[in-house]
């Protein structure tokens, strides 16, 4: 299956097969996220790109349907679905994220999503 574009870092993004080695590439701005495969007809592809800001982790990622936990993200996310739809449940609240309609600012909670086919922007930001 092919992938969405990313938002930047196309022609530097790392391409993966499977969810796990995709999780180890976004853990420098997610840290403890794993990803999981999803069963079904598509062959699981993930990219990823990523730079810092000054203090400020900036990641892009395009996904076969996934899902994804997240235990200590040590500090807080913005995230924006570009393409696709991603299901998040945090603090007992389901948040659906949904390309131009909103965008979700999530502290260091523990979390558990899952993603359609799509492509997301991710901003960490370490807040003392």
């Amino acid at each position: 299956m092919a992938l969405l574009p990313l938002l930047f870092g196309q022609s530097r993004s790392r391409r993966f097969t499977s969810a796990a080695a995709a999780a180890d590439a976004l853990s420098s701005t997610i840290p403890s996220l794993q990803m999981f495969d999803l069963p079904g007809p598509v062959i699981p592809a993930f990219a990823h790109a990523d730079l810092v800001c000054g203090g400020v982790k900036v990641a892009t990622n395009s996904v076969t349907p996934c899902q994804a936990t997240v235990t200590d993200t040590q500090g807080w996310h913005v995230m924006v679905s570009v393409a696709g739809r991603s299901e998040t449940l945090c603090d007992g609240k389901q948040f659906n994220l949904l390309p131009g309609q909103n965008m979700i600012t999530l502290p260091n909670l523990p979390r558990t999503s899952e993603r359609t086919t799509g492509s997301a922007f991710v901003a960490a930001f370490d807040i003392d």
